[in-house]
């Protein structure tokens, strides 16, 4: 060794050694993933890219969404169209099988695709609630599909909140809503599989009240809702409905808990009794046959469940001008039909009396508003339930606008206000 030279011990020989080797490993990795962005490049292919994703839509929506997704494709003659499903097992009615099939023929028999540019994956159950998801993913042929991560089932152990709907307590014949859409298949499906491994918890259905709701809306939507769950096994015995409370729109939620568990929410108490007028119906020649029968039919329950509610009729008389009567000409189904247009005064006056037979309703619980027919409007009767010392719906202006008739005041003695007895 020279003199003066500083020593040099082996561990630090080492450790500039374990450095160089680790810039040449990084030199190497720069380099290789270099290559592959000139050559993905130099190729034109790229990784593939998520264009959309959606859950329990409508069926309108889903057309729409599939149609810009096909229109993206079509633009690239090298691209293919990937659709990643989630949904229940098997392959029935409602199960992600059968969503991805559904989207595929539709891809390739309505919007054109070609069979070999269009693949369906399905992942499994979404976690943690058992719904429908889709996603629409656009790769290259020549590049590996989009990876996407299983997730565990565990549709055995949810609980809390599995879904909400929009409800509407509208006139009909009773019917069950039912799925409206294919991934609403999926959504009924779905809570089909959970209640059949979940033997012991307890399905919530809650009703909510909108602000415009007729009373009971909560109750009548929540029975009906029930009942559309029995096409897809579930044993409809198990679901509680609830009384929610009051909402801004009518609606329904449906609870998954486990037996011993409190209910999604604390008694909100009775239903409470309406402020002001609330529509019920209305009635004209244009309507399906029973219509008329059903509105009666929900007049009926409304005041037999509430003492309180008083009936109000506003008939509404379209009155032809000379021109339109020396004019008009029947249509053809008047002609074949040879019936003679509704009288809507002597139906009022036939609810009238069914009203009195059936729940004894006093006369001054029932009012018939008379007016003429806005112009360009058919003749028809709005049907409506008052609370007492509430303002009756006024006859010249029947969108959501009152009139002050007090209950105290006997109505026949204004022009408009004709009480049937």
């Amino acid at each position: 060794m020279l003199v003066g030279q500083p020593k040099v011990s082996v561990e630090a020989v080492l450790k500039v050694a374990t450095i160089l080797d680790l810039v040449l490993t990084l030199c190497l990795l720069l380099s290789a993933a270099s290559q592959a962005i000139v050559c993905a490049q130099a190729t034109g292919t790229t990784a593939a890219r998520k264009w959309d994703e959606y859950g329990d839509i409508n069926n309108e929506d889903v057309m729409a969404r599939l149609d810009f997704f096909a229109i993206e494709v079509q633009k690239d003659p090298s691209a293919k169209a990937y659709v990643i499903g989630w949904g229940p097992e098997g392959e029935g009615r409602g199960s992600g099988r059968a969503i991805l099939k559904t989207i595929r023929e539709y891809l390739v028999e309505t919007r054109g695709l070609a069979d070999s540019r269009v693949e369906t994956i399905y992942v499994g159950r979404k976690w943690p609630k058992n719904l429908p998801n889709i996603q629409l993913w656009i790769g290259k042929d020549t590049n590996p599909p989009p990876h996407i991560q299983e997730t565990e089932s565990r549709v055995g152990q949810f609980k809390g909140l599995f879904t909400e709907f929009g409800e509407w307590d509208d006139i009909d014949t009773g019917e069950a809503p039912g799925p409206d859409s294919v991934l609403a298949n999926a959504t009924y499906a779905g809570l089909a599989e959970t209640l059949n491994q979940q033997k012991q918890s307890i399905p919530y259905l809650l009703g909510y009240n909108g602000k415009q709701a007729m009373p009971g809306a909560w109750r009548r939507v929540a029975e009906k809702r029930r009942e559309s769950f029995k096409e897809f096994g579930v044993d409809i015995s198990r679901i509680k409905i609830v009384y929610g409370g009051l909402s801004q729109e009518t609606r329904s939620e449906l609870w998954i808990l486990p037996k011993g568990e409190s209910p999604p929410v604390k008694d909100p108490g009775p239903e409470p009794v309406p402020k002001k007028a609330v529509f019920v119906a209305s009635v004209s020649d244009e309507m399906w046959e029973g219509y008329e029968r059903a509105a009666l039919n929900r007049l009926l329950e409304l005041v037999r469940e509430n003492k309180a509610l008083r009936v109000c009729l506003i008939v509404q008389l379209k009155t032809k001008t000379t021109d339109e009567l020396e004019t008009s000409i029947p249509t053809q189904a008047e002609v074949e039909e040879n019936s003679k247009p509704l009288d809507l005064t002597e139906l009022a006056e036939d609810w009238r009396k069914e009203l009195v037979s059936k729940l004894k309703l006093s006369p001054d619980r029932f009012v018939l508003l008379v007016n003429e027919a806005p112009e360009y409007s058919r003749s028809g009767m709005e049907v409506w339930v008052v609370p007492d010392r509430a303002p009756l719906p006024s006859p010249d202006d029947t969108d959501g606008h009152e009139t002050e008739v007090k209950p105290s005041e006997p109505a026949r003695k204004s022009k408009v206000v004709k009480p049937l007895r």
